[in-house]
């Protein structure tokens, strides 16, 4: 199983990228954690659970949400209704079940790309079993 729910250690990080803050587009946890499959349950047992996973791959980090029916992220205008002054936001996400984000390209094996099958499964799986009844 490659779903961790076990929160990260936080480690404070003084790296960045060219011309940005220290900190960005790095992950703030120790380097063993970063390349495991870190898991965040978001808004279990409602209409809009999901799965928050992420991972690094060398210098680029991996960020895929699973839901079953959508997902509300209000930082990218994404979201399963409409705003309250009833216009739809960006991307409307009902009927969608996987979003996938990177800083940057991956480059990896064939077993660590399988990988994001199986982490999507499992998380797909969790969803399912935690569902609102």
């Amino acid at each position: 199983m490659l779903l961790d729910f076990t929160e990260p250690k936080k480690v404070k990080i003084d790296a960045g990228f060219d011309g940005g803050p220290a900190g960005g587009y790095v992950p703030q946890m120790s380097d063993d954690d970063a390349r495991r499959w870190k898991a965040k349950k978001v808004n279990i047992g409602k209409d809009d659970a999901r799965i928050e996973l992420r991972r690094s791959f060398d210098h680029s980090q991996v960020f895929i949400i699973v839901a079953l029916d959508g997902w509300n992220l209000a930082a990218k205008h994404e979201a399963r209704a409409k705003n309250p002054d009833g216009r739809w936001h960006h991307t409307d996400t009902r009927g969608l079940n996987v979003r996938m984000s990177m800083n940057g390209p991956i480059l990896t094996t064939f077993d660590d790309f399988a990988e994001i099958s199986q982490i999507i499964e499992e998380a797909k799986a969790y969803l399912i079993e935690h569902a609102k009844v």
